[in-house]
Formats: C-alpha cells, sequence, structure tokens
C-alpha cells in the first residue's frame, strides 16, 4: 500500500493507493486447484456409472431368472431362450436392455444358469 500527501488549497490529505488484484501466481494457483476438483469428480461420476451398470446388470438378470422360474413351473423344458420369455408374455421388452435377447438362454439343472453376457 503506497500513501502520499496532497496539497489543495491549503487543505493537506492523504491519498492511500491500495492495489486490488490477484497475481498471476495467484490465479496459477486457483486454476490449479480448481483442476484437481474436477479430476476427482470425474473419477467419482465414472465409478458411479460403471456401478450403475452392474446393479442394471444385476437386476435384468433376476428378472429374467425368476421369469425363468415360472416358465420352468408351467413346462417340461429345461432350456429358455430370452426370446421366448417375451414372446410368451413372461418379460417385457422394454425391461431388458443390458442382455441380447437372441443369444441369451436360461439352463434348468440343479438350479438356473444364465448364459448370456450383459452389455455394458
Amino acid at each position: 500500500m503506497f500513501t502520499y500527501t496532497l496539497k489543495y488549497d491549503n487543505i493537506y490529505m492523504v491519498v492511500c493507493m491500495n492495489n486490488k488484484g490477484f497475481t498471476l501466481i495467484e490465479l496459477l494457483a486457483v486454476i490449479i486447484i480448481l483442476l484437481g476438483i474436477a479430476g476427482v469428480s470425474v473419477v467419482s461420476i465414472t465409478s458411479s456409472l460403471k456401478r450403475n451398470d452392474q446393479r442394471e446388470c444385476k437386476r435384468e438378470e433376476e428378472l429374467i431368472i425368476n421369469a425363468a422360474k415360472v416358465y420352468f413351473s408351467l413346462s417340461e423344458e429345461t432350456n429358455v431362450t430370452l426370446n421366448t420369455l417375451i414372446d410368451n408374455k413372461y418379460l417385457k421388452d422394454e425391461d431388458i436392455s443390458k442382455y441380447d435377447k437372441n443369444n441369451t438362454s436360461i439352463t434348468k439343472n440343479n438350479g438356473y444358469t444364465l448364459i448370456g453376457e450383459c452389455k455394458k
């Protein structure tokens, strides 16, 4: 802060000059902090999206297995495709988005086996 005195009509005034603003170092520090926060946010959002995909796959898998259980309880068959479950109204087409309807099947042995891959 600079101060100097002015004389104007026999009145002395003290003028203070305050340098307001940011230095380059301060601006760079703020930018680096903001970049760090953005980096952490991107990692957090990405992992959250992956967890959501995994939950959705698990939900659809449970839905398909439950529909197959009902189908097998009313049928003598031990193998059924996802398309058959949809065609016979055990599942709604719009409820299944993560599994390929043409290449997914369920087999009944001692338990139930879902044969197909969940799309990520």
